[in-house]
């Protein structure tokens, strides 16, 4: 009978232990730890340079939370801004827009952190006859230090 209790002890232990262990649980694709927050960068090719990407077209990148704008980056250059680890719990939608341009546009959306080994890239086009058009491509789900990506 004392063996009994013995195996019954360490099998139950054995189970505490494993549905207890998150640690080890794989952090899924979309999703990123950091507490530093992240970085949403825009890049963008019309075929040649970055020099002649930059001159040939002009997209914008916003993020926001509800109707309001919490960063925006409006240059002639490629795009940035920053989901700070500061900023409130939430949902952040990220717009890009293709604001002028003459040429089709390849662009790509590298989210990631300066503190984190992971970055997870985007990758889409406008076509030329898209100027003007917005696009809400991605909502980050910020809880703490841990963000979650979705595509919309």
């Amino acid at each position: 009978m004392a063996r009994f209790n013995y195996l019954l002890v360490l099998i139950t232990i054995s189970a505490f232990s494993i549905s207890c262990d998150v640690d080890n649980e794989p952090i899924p694709d979309n999703v990123i730890e950091s507490p530093t927050g992240l970085n949403i960068d825009l890049e963008w090719s019309t075929g040649g340079s970055a020099v002649q990407s930059t001159a040939d077209v002009d997209l914008d990148l916003f993020m926001y939370s509800g109707p309001d704008d919490v960063a925006f980056s409006e240059t002639t250059d490629f795009e940035r801004v920053r989901l700070e680890n500061f900023f409130r719990n939430g949902t952040y939608i990220v717009r890009i827009t293709y604001f002028d341009g003459i040429s089709d546009v390849n662009w790509t959306l590298y989210v990631g952190s300066p503190d984190s080994d992971k970055d997870i890239i985007l990758k889409d086009f406008f076509s030329r006859n898209d100027v003007g058009i917005q696009v809400d491509y991605i909502e980050i789900v910020k809880n703490g230090t841990t963000y979650t990506i979705n595509l919309l």
